[in-house]
């Protein structure tokens, strides 16, 4: 779908800018300074290998990357390192008589420039007895004058990190604890916007009839931290090589965050192509172009906001319990029970003085379960035994709450439940919900 000729010809300019070598250059004798490593006041800076180059260059109040696979923003803290790195080689160089060139098939380049001046460092990498084992020869230039020195061998490794160390292709740049108000709208269906209100949990705006539904805040929480983290698979191109005129709008996404006047806005289009169900193209305001963003992460994006109300399966949780009897099958439905008892605020199996890590954590999931449909559905027909919970408090003999969990087999996919009390109301969940009760079980469970 997309082409990048003109990321190329910008990239292979900077290799032949590189590599125009020094034939016109004035070898000194005197001192010459080492590069600019004050980050502030570089505007560029171009890195070329043998086999690949790559410039990092600051667009307003921005760093951009580009490469010959197109460009994105960069990762500023990456260059901070870079730069401070080369800052920390330069104090330890020293003055080499040879000033020949290096032969361009072995030879790694940087140029560090600001708004006055650039200088350019050459590294030699092959390798003569005449030089130390940790040290390198580079060729420094500035202006018309060239300097030998030997440097840190460490320098050509620096070099050699490839572009995508410093890509940043985050499709937001949001603190989801910051975040003030969320916008999904999708065209002709109603807008979805939510807002943090003052005691910091999120309300319904939009639609005005939902204004009144109660919010899962953690499930709230969990969608922010999953959109805010999201990232591209492949570089930004230009939109003079996407189809044209652009398909209809999809999906649109717009959060504020707290300081902010104008939201951060992804805008996701509608495939041209529907037969493969691949990658979709979306805009990014804070890439300030256009991008792909794979067709699981849009699922992920459009999911209804509906699905986020808040439907516990324990209205008031679980609470303090001083002992847990956990019960579960294996594949051939045979049991298997193990004890917990909490002592002196530790969590230990029955007979052993090992204390267990993340119990209150696991409980308190337990506790904060969302059902996946309308609460007391019908039981499952051929339920499958996974687990189930005895929660005890004080020296009760009979347990304060039973929770038991079953999967179900429905069609071509497995459906879970649970089901509260010995002879309770059962509830459906999702299947990551189960997934993940498991996969945080007190370890070791086999001995």
């Amino acid at each position: 779908m997309f082409k990048s000729h003109r990321a190329i010809l910008l990239v292979l300019l900077i290799a032949v800018a590189a590599c125009g070598g020094f034939a016109a250059f004035k070898f000194m004798r005197g001192s010459l300074p080492w590069p600019e490593t004050s980050f502030k006041n570089l505007t560029r800076v171009d890195v070329i290998t043998p086999k690949s180059a790559y410039a990092l260059y600051k667009d307003g109040e921005h760093w951009m990357l580009l490469t010959g696979e197109g460009h994105c923003r960069s990762a500023e803290e990456r260059i901070k390192q870079l730069i401070d790195a080369l800052g920390v080689i330069g104090k330890d160089k020293e003055t080499w008589s040879d000033a020949s060139l290096p032969d361009a098939e072995q030879s790694l380049g940087i140029t560090l420039a600001t708004e006055k001046t650039s200088w350019r460092v050459v590294v030699d990498t092959s390798r003569s007895e005449h030089i130390p084992a940790d040290k390198v020869r580079v060729i420094v230039k500035q202006d018309e004058n060239a300097k030998a020195m030997l440097v840190d061998a460490r320098l050509a490794k620096l070099l050699e990190l490839p572009a995508a160390e410093y890509a940043d292709l985050r499709l937001f740049d949001l603190k989801p604890e910051r975040i003030t108000r969320l916008s999904v709208n999708t065209p002709g269906m109603e807008e979805w916007d939510l807002s943090r209100v003052q005691d910091g949990v999120f309300r319904f705006l939009k639609p005005q009839r939902m204004q009144h539904v109660e919010l899962a805040q953690v499930a709230i929480e969990f969608y922010l931290y999953a959109v805010t983290s999201m990232r591209s698979p492949e570089f930004l191109q230009d939109k003079e090589t996407l189809d044209d005129p652009l398909p209809e709008k999809l999906l649109e996404v717009q959060i504020w965050s707290e300081g902010e006047e104008k939201p951060e806005q992804l805008v996701i289009y509608h495939q041209v192509d529907t037969a493969e169900f691949g990658p979709f193209v979306a805009y990014s305001s804070r890439q300030n172009g256009y991008l792909t963003v794979p067709a699981a992460k849009v699922q992920q994006l459009g999911n209804s906001l509906l699905s986020l109300r808040n439907h516990p399966v324990l209205p008031q949780g679980i609470g303090q319990v001083d002992r847990v009897m956990l019960t579960t099958w294996n594949d051939k439905g045979e049991p298997k029970q193990y004890v917990f008892v909490r002592e002196n605020d530790e969590w230990r199996r029955n007979g052993t003085k090992e204390p267990l890590v993340g119990m209150d954590a696991l409980i308190w999931r337990l506790g904060t379960m969302q059902t996946d449909g309308k609460n007391g559905e019908s039981a499952p027909k051929n339920p499958v035994r996974l687990m189930r919970w005895d929660f005890f408090r004080h020296n009760f003999s009979a347990p304060m709450l039973v929770l038991s969990f079953s999967n179900e087999q429905d069609k071509d996919s497995i459906k879970s439940w649970v089901q509260v009390g010995p002879d309770g109301p059962w509830f459906p969940l999702q299947s990551q919900v189960v997934s993940e009760i498991l996969g945080h079980l007190p370890a070791p469970l086999e001995n």
